[in-house]
């Protein structure tokens, strides 16, 4: 009896546990060969989906299952979407939760609208790391989003790491609305911009703005520490209604001379600590920005400055 039971308990357990890696390759190498057959795949929670390195998957956006890690295999990244064709305006969907992305280099697709984005996000248990992430041919045009994080149908709660990733040539590095538990680190962020420029919108590395049910609890659970901020137009941050951030250690540099994109933003400002929806007169009560370093910063003789 006692056996049946521990043979019973341990084929439960390998049953729970079991991981299936597939591979991703256009040369015929693998189990599929494009994005579209993935996405029709039935993966199960715990798989690995490996996309060959420095081919180029771009039939599709990709369609992240539940608890499955999207990597790439082979020495270098395999690369997700295409910067010269204008075939989707988004290049990943995660719209479920536990998933990775790891080490993948995904670009926008080229003319991505106002509201694309290069991945898409409405979910959380999510980690997206070691990627580079670059906006498409023209995108800085539409207000391109490296990564889009929204609050529907609910806001996102479950934890998100953002860590050790490139984002560059996007307006938006990251766009969250409604901000909470979360840990975005050790990235670098350049390249960032927006045409038309104007006094009060350009490209910035993180847009993060809180709704009206914004509470003041002074939880910090939003810890930004350790990226690279550089090559940015308008501001390193722009943070509103926000009361749960910690902005630490981070090293913000050499703004662009955003006259060559339509001038009259970004007059070396760090942080739009403002109140974005214009409902609050607080804005971003009890955030926290600290030990961050600032420097080779510039004014470019926009109209009222010296």
């Amino acid at each position: 009896m006692y056996k049946t039971i521990a043979v019973s308990i341990i084929l439960f357990t390998s049953i729970i546990y079991s991981q299936s890696t597939f591979t991703v390759a256009t040369d015929g190498s693998g189990n599929y060969s494009s994005i579209a057959q993935i996405n029709n795949a039935k993966l199960q929670s715990g798989d690995i989906v490996s996309f060959k390195a420095n081919q180029q998957f771009s039939d599709a956006t990709l369609i992240c299952q539940e608890g499955v890690t999207y990597n790439s295999v082979g020495s270098g990244q395999a690369i997700i979407g295409d910067a010269l064709t204008a075939s989707f305006n988004t290049t990943i969907n995660i719209n479920v939760e536990g998933v990775t992305l790891d080490n993948l280099k995904v670009y926008g697709y080229k003319n991505v609208t106002q509201f694309g984005s290069i991945i898409y996000v409405n979910k959380g248990n999510l980690i997206i790391k070691n990627c580079h992430i670059e906006g498409g041919y023209s995108d800085n045009i539409y207000e391109t989003k490296g990564i889009r994080i929204e609050d529907t149908p609910s806001p996102v709660t479950a934890p998100i790491q953002i860590t050790r990733n490139e984002i560059t040539n996007c307006a938006y590095g990251i766009y969250w609305y409604k901000p909470f538990n979360a840990d975005i680190s050790y990235n670098k962020f350049h390249n960032l911009w927006r045409y038309p420029g104007y006094e009060s919108v350009g490209g910035m590395s993180l847009f993060l703005v809180k709704g009206q049910d914004e509470a003041f609890d002074c939880k910090y659970t939003v810890n930004i520490h350790h990226n690279e901020i550089y090559d940015f137009e308008y501001a390193a941050f722009a943070v509103g209604e926000c009361s749960n951030f910690i902005v630490e250690y981070n090293n913000i540099h050499s703004n662009k001379d955003e006259r060559i994109f339509q001038g009259g933003v970004g007059h070396g400002v760090v942080a739009k600590w403002t109140d974005d929806t214009h409902t609050s007169k607080d804005g971003p009560v009890g955030s926290i920005f600290r030990y961050n370093y600032v420097h080779d910063l510039k004014k470019y003789g926009e109209p009222g400055y010296t």
